[in-house]
């Protein structure tokens, strides 16, 4: 199973937003309300609200520095970290 995970194409920053539109799509939800970067923020987001350093957030995603893992994270849980005001 592994060696098969191994050889799918990886998804890039183009394929997530369609993924996430037919998804929304298949529920019934307005596909135009969300993108990939709905996702993305939304995962720093909670991911700061469960208490994960930036440090860990940035290291699932690949932010370059805390400034701009901020720029992902709702203001809601900026308060949790006071390290991204």
């Amino acid at each position: 199973m592994r060696d098969l995970l191994l050889q799918l194409p990886l998804l890039s920053a183009q394929s997530v937003a369609p993924i996430v539109k037919d998804a929304v799509r298949r529920v019934g939800g307005d596909p135009s309300a969300v993108s990939g970067h709905s996702l993305r923020a939304g995962y720093c987001t909670q991911a700061a609200m469960a208490g994960l350093q930036p440090w860990q957030i940035r290291d699932q995603t690949g932010h370059s520095s805390d400034l701009m893992l901020a720029r992902y994270i709702r203001p809601v849980a900026k308060r949790k970290l006071p390290s991204l005001l």
